[in-house]
């Protein structure tokens, strides 16, 4: 989508602006695609958004800040996060009418479940049998937990659970009159489903970055939309990221590896990564917090020296510095999204290193048109802890960190915790949502080193760097990781 500017440009001489909302934003625009057939108005489409595609970076990284917002809908009220967890469910071949899925049914033997659909939580009173409610699991009284969905809420009987308070879940059970409460029989997380699946269904938008909507002409001679980011491009084959977490740079032994690390990558038989992700905590966290800063200026300053004598990969090489929980960043360095690392810290390193990224935490990476969200947070123990039952291991989900990857997924959430549990900016909550889906899933944690691939999302833990100098060599070609440590 595009801004029209007065004719008196030529489409050489003054590029057009994205807006992913319109078609047509300006009044003079309009009238002008009013002279123009369809070929030209659909030449006209295609020229600006390559436009755009060529100046487009193939490495992007996108603050929270800059995350597509979910807008407040004024007449019904409402937000769209119930509602996309809602569709994504109601698309699942288990809750349509669709021919798939009464086939899905009987082949799993659910026969008695064809005809089950959702019910709102308010037209649970007077109906009896079994019924699907979709709804987020709450606590609004203690020890008492609750479904609520955006027609009301209802008190539940809980006896087994394997999630937190904050999901989307799908319960299966029935409504007592008598006492006004539902009795679970069953309960999952809401479906989810593959990044393609929810791309179609919001129409080319691009919800992982502010980005273009292209339109283009089908066969019946209507307009549709799809994403740019969503066109096939190709990723080099031999491109590397490389991610590194709790970087502690007060302690001497971790420059050194870095060192060690880096200057290999100066021999011209060695492929320099295109990409090097640092993760907090930048220090160790065991001094005062005047203290730490105090070493963290100084560490950023160490690193700085280090990197800069090392012309090929300053040169080639792209930094990114993704703040941890401990990190100063300001009034709100205990809320989510943590922004990035204060300007006054940073300034010596990019004087020396112009390649070098400091952004939020989380924050997303598009590269080469592949979707990557990068979350440094020790949110494994943290759901552990909140569980209200620990969730039980099975043939197909017996680790535990591949319960959170499912949970995570699933819920389309990276944090779905309680306020008082983990703090999150209101307005930048949606820094936070997973949908669609990306490609890949970093969730940076104090956790032994991980990768599992759920619905098409590679998600992966690169371990502590500071407790035996392990990283994670990530190859976006084949998304495909290479656990490794620097022993030197």
């Amino acid at each position: 989508m595009c801004h029209w500017v007065s004719t008196r440009h030529s489409f050489n001489e003054t590029p057009f602006t994205a807006n992913p909302n319109y078609i047509i934003s300006s009044s003079y625009g309009y009238r002008l695609l009013l002279f123009m057939n369809a070929v030209e108005v659909e030449e006209a489409f295609e020229f600006c958004c390559l436009w755009i595609e060529e100046k487009t970076p193939s490495i992007r990284v996108i603050n929270a800040e800059d995350f597509p917002k979910y807008k407040w809908n004024t007449e019904r009220k409402l937000f769209r996060l119930y509602y996309l967890a809602y569709n994504r469910v109601k698309r699942h071949p288990a809750f349509n009418n669709a021919k798939e899925k009464r086939d899905v049914m009987r082949r799993h033997h659910f026969d008695h479940l064809i005809q089950q659909q959702l019910t709102p939580v308010d037209a649970l009173l007077g109906s009896p049998g079994v019924k699907f409610v979709l709804g987020m699991l709450t606590q609004l009284k203690e020890g008492q937990y609750y479904l609520e969905d955006m027609k009301g809420n209802v008190p539940i009987t809980l006896d087994k659970a394997e999630f937190t308070s904050g999901f989307f879940v799908e319960a299966e059970g029935s409504f007592s009159d008598a006492d006004g409460v539902f009795n679970v029989v069953t309960m999952s997380l809401a479906l989810g489903e593959p990044k393609e699946v929810s791309n179609k269904s919001i129409a080319g938008l691009d919800l992982f970055a502010p980005g273009i909507v292209k339109t283009t002409k089908s066969k019946y001679g209507m307009f549709r939309s799809e994403s740019i980011s969503e066109r096939e491009t190709t990723i080099p084959e031999d491109s590397e990221i490389l991610v590194l977490s709790d970087v502690h740079l007060d302690d001497d032994r971790v420059l050194d590896k870095l060192y060690t690390l880096l200057s290999a990558f100066e021999e011209d038989s060695e492929k320099a990564p295109d990409v090097v992700v640092f993760m907090g905590n930048f220090t160790s966290n065991l001094k005062t917090y005047s203290k730490n800063i105090q070493d963290l200026q100084n560490g950023l300053s160490r690193l700085a020296d280090i990197i800069s004598h090392l012309e090929r990969v300053t040169r080639e090489v792209q930094f990114v510095f993704v703040p941890g929980p401990t990190d100063p960043g300001g009034q709100l360095s205990s809320i989510l999204p943590l922004p990035p690392l204060p300007s006054s810290f940073t300034n010596v390193i990019r004087e020396k290193l112009p390649n070098a990224i400091f952004t939020t935490n989380p924050c997303r990476i598009r590269f080469h048109g592949q979707d990557i969200t990068v979350f440094r947070e020790d949110v494994l123990n943290k759901m552990r802890r909140q569980c209200i039952v620990p969730p039980t291991d099975t043939e197909d989900c017996s680790d535990p960190s591949l319960h959170l990857v499912k949970s995570i997924c699933d819920g389309a959430h990276l944090c779905p915790l309680t306020m008082q549990t983990r703090p999150v900016h209101w307005n930048l909550d949606q820094s936070l949502h997973l949908f669609p889906l990306p490609d890949t899933l970093i969730l940076s944690d104090r956790y032994e080193q991980y990768d599992h691939i759920h619905n098409g999302c590679l998600a992966f833990n690169p371990g502590s760097f500071a407790a035996d100098f392990s990283f994670v060599t990530y190859f976006p070609s084949d998304k495909s990781v290479e656990y490794s440590r620097v022993t030197e």
